[in-house]
């Protein structure tokens, strides 16, 4: 069922993915279709496969992603003002007078086991290094399952041990286990960038290549050509590589959502994006380079037009960026990290990175939901505009952990309460406008109907058979009406989205998160 908004029309698509033989790349906020467990995987055709193993590295002392110092925070709030003119999406310890989505103790600030400058040291025009990432030797007690985005900076794990399974997976070990099957392997510019080509279906320019051949290819310098295999679902797409794979210890096992296989040329690199879940890089062989900023600096970085496809890109090409155009960026600072083999690198959600390879390259990349509730940034607001979001809301529920919230619309609601506190009332109207649709999505899926129309069409059928009363038929028009002029940098009366929140929570506008039984997914 697909319906159109009174006052616009779905521009995203329902889900931008890039389908090749047997995988799925999603590159969208919503429609993930990863939903089962990584404990185990996919049956092979000649018995059950062994299950993933997690790493029995333990540590000898608890330790955590070390939170910003007084300065950073400062620097972080100044941006919010200068650029908005208000610090309310700034988490508690930066305007105490507003309510914070993550209500965990402070986290320890750490002292690293060790602190490396790279060799290639610090060369950007414009934006400021403040260094690089801590370095620590051992695993948290626990795996870290609450990181917020604005407070917690990416860190190294080194020396643990924890991918000596992996440790083996050189480019010609990768080349010799694919063997004759083809995989989709992306083509650089002539610069080594990989740049994104939002006209085109897949975004990057591809072509198949026999698996036999990666690694004389990728270590083919002669030729000028640069590439990546990128994001290739291991337990899904690469069978060949799953017996030896591993979780480490510091991730939480039952919110990961995809384990991806990375290999580079020397000498390419990546465009400065987010993502929106958190992450676990881990070097196998070769090096990477990264170049990390805060979420607090989005509005210094020129994220790209707010659809599917591009609002995690930034314009700026940081290798050579152009301050006239983007002038902003010279106020922008970053963290760096140089990783190497063996070595883990956590990137909180909604950080912003752009990788580069010195070497050639072989990495494997965890992602895992973020707890919602740790996300409050300026990125995660902004895309919650998205009509993909009001559109299917329940797609949240795939890509962040909303189970501290509650469960389906009570989640939804709760979030869109929590907006408002963080001085975003057009976020909590979005919010809203989702879950009137999931619940009149619901409705009709349980009466077998399926209005040809518009929405509306959809709320007067739906009174018509008294299946909702004309009180909460006239609060789903009312409701709709305030999402759908909400925009970004709009103004939308906090107290009349709150009574719209309220009114919800009493009404027959509710469902769950699976579907109701009986009920469906439209």
């Amino acid at each position: 069922m697909r319906w159109v908004f009174p006052s616009e029309a779905i521009r995203e698509p329902r889900e931008f993915l890039v389908a090749r033989e047997q995988f799925i790349v999603c590159r969208g906020v919503i429609e993930q279709p990863r939903a089962r467990p990584l404990r185990s995987v996919p049956q092979q055709a000649d018995g059950p496969p062994p299950p993933l193993t997690r790493s029995t590295a333990r540590p000898d002392q608890l330790r955590h992603p070390r939170r910003l110092n007084a300065r950073e925070e400062h620097a972080g709030r100044t941006v919010r003002e200068e650029r908005t003119g208000r610090t309310q999406v700034m988490t508690a310890e930066l305007d105490p007078g507003v309510r914070p989505l993550c209500d965990r103790p402070p986290i320890r600030s750490m002292r690293s086991s060790s602190r490396i400058l790279p060799e290639w040291g610090s060369v950007m025009q414009g934006a400021r290094s403040l260094g690089h990432v801590e370095v620590v030797s051992s695993f948290p007690e626990e795996p870290i399952a609450r990181a917020a985005v604005l407070t917690t900076t990416p860190l190294i794990i080194r020396g643990t041990g924890a991918l000596d399974t992996m440790r083996k997976w050189t480019p010609e070990y990768v080349s010799e286990r694919l063997g004759d099957r083809e995989v989709p392997v992306a083509i650089a510019d002539a610069d080594g960038s990989f740049r994104y080509n939002t006209a085109a279906r897949e975004g990057l320019r591809y072509e198949p290549m026999r698996g036999s051949r990666l690694a004389a290819e990728f270590r083919d310098t002669a030729s000028g050509r640069r590439l990546s295999m990128q994001q290739m679902s291991i337990p899904n797409a690469l069978v060949e590589l799953r017996d030896d794979l591993s979780i480490p210890p510091y991730i939480p096992g039952d919110v990961i959502t995809d384990i991806n296989l990375w290999m580079a040329s020397e000498s390419s690199n990546t465009p400065l994006h987010y993502d929106n879940m958190n992450n676990l890089f881990a070097q196998l062989d070769g090096r990477k380079r990264f170049l990390l900023f805060n979420p607090s600096q989005s509005d210094l970085l020129y994220p790209g037009p707010l659809d599917i496809r591009t609002r995690h890109l930034s314009g700026v090409d940081v290798a050579d960026p152009d301050l006239e155009k983007f002038p902003e960026f010279a106020r922008a600072e970053y963290w760096e990290a140089l990783v190497l083999p063996g070595d883990l690198l956590f990137i909180p959600a909604f950080w912003w990175h752009q990788v580069s390879a010195p070497d050639i390259s072989v990495s494997v990349n965890y992602w895992w939901r973020a707890d919602v509730r740790d996300c409050a940034c300026p990125s995660y607001f902004r895309q919650l505009y998205l009509d993909l979001v009001m559109a299917d809301v329940r797609g949240l529920f795939v890509t962040h952990d909303l189970r501290a919230l509650g469960n389906g619309s009570a989640a939804v609601l709760a979030l869109a309460e929590q907006a408002i506190g963080h001085g975003e009332p057009g976020v909590a109207a979005r919010l809203c406008g989702g879950a009137i649709v999931a619940a009149a999505k619901d409705a009709c899926a349980e009466q077998g109907i399926a209005p040809d129309g518009g929405i509306d069409d959809a709320f007067a059928e739906l009174e018509k058979l008294s299946v909702w009363s004309a009180e909460d038929a006239d609060l789903a028009r009312h409701g709709m009406a305030v999402a759908t002029a909400a925009h970004p940098g709009g103004s939308v009366p906090a107290p009349d989205v709150l009574r719209i929140i309220e009114r919800l929570r009493v009404s027959t506008l509710t469902w769950e998160y699976p579907a109701r039984a009986g009920g469906g997914r439209p």
